[in-house]
């Protein structure tokens, strides 16, 4: 790599480094909620078998 391309590449780097990781915490946000709702979902299917 040329020296005077060195600042672009830095910044690409950078970006596409946020970019990975803002998609990770996204995706372990979406695992985490949907594991949330299942629970959710599963109690709630308990609580109505036991009512009824």
């Amino acid at each position: 790599m040329k020296p005077a391309a060195a600042g672009s590449a830095s910044l690409m780097y950078g970006t596409i480094a946020q970019i990975g990781h803002a998609a990770g915490v996204a995706a372990i946000g979406a695992l985490v909620f949907a594991l949330e709702a299942l629970q959710s979902a599963r109690a709630g299917f308990l609580v109505s078998r036991a009512l009824s």
